[in-house]
């Protein structure tokens, strides 16, 4: 206790430096693991992310379910530019994957895009456990600015 509280010669007891940066360290962590405690009761779709889930490709089975429950995947295609446009269109699948079961349809709707004559530039794929599907959500520090992530079913 010599270490965090010192004694005066009149007895009065005084917390040290290093008592107060103890404390102060305490503290911060106690609050920092209330607050995540407390978002997951109140939010807990943001913390439905599951993309560890995604096992390898098995043949023509992409990203097969590798947990013990069940997962919903999205994949996007992002397409190249036409004339004209800013931003690139974007073609998106969301599908319900079961213990060992992985998506099979990517093959025929990457088929699918480039029979329409797009050129696909770049894909990305993410997962949530059910029942919170996955989608651009805002950012916590900045909802303006949208990130992959999970939500809540929506009516």
């Amino acid at each position: 206790m010599k270490l965090f509280f010192r004694t005066d010669d009149s007895g009065k007891r005084h917390i040290t430096l290093i008592g107060l940066l103890t404390f102060f360290i305490v503290f911060s962590v106690l609050v920092s693991l209330l607050g995540d405690f407390l978002m997951s009761r109140s939010h807990p779709h943001r913390y439905a992310r599951a993309d560890a889930c995604l096992g390898q490709k098995i043949g023509t089975t992409y990203w097969p379910n590798s947990c013990d429950f069940e997962i919903k995947v999205r994949y996007c295609f992002y397409l190249g530019l036409l004339e004209g446009q800013v931003r690139p269109d974007q073609v998106c699948h969301t599908k319900n994957l079961d213990t060992g079961q992985g998506v099979e349809t990517l093959i025929d709707d990457r088929l699918s895009v480039r029979a329409e004559g797009r050129e696909i530039v770049d894909s990305t794929v993410w997962a949530c456990k059910s029942p919170y599907e996955p989608g651009m959500v805002p950012n916590r520090h900045k909802q303006t600015m949208l990130e992959k992530g999970c939500q809540p079913l929506r009516d």
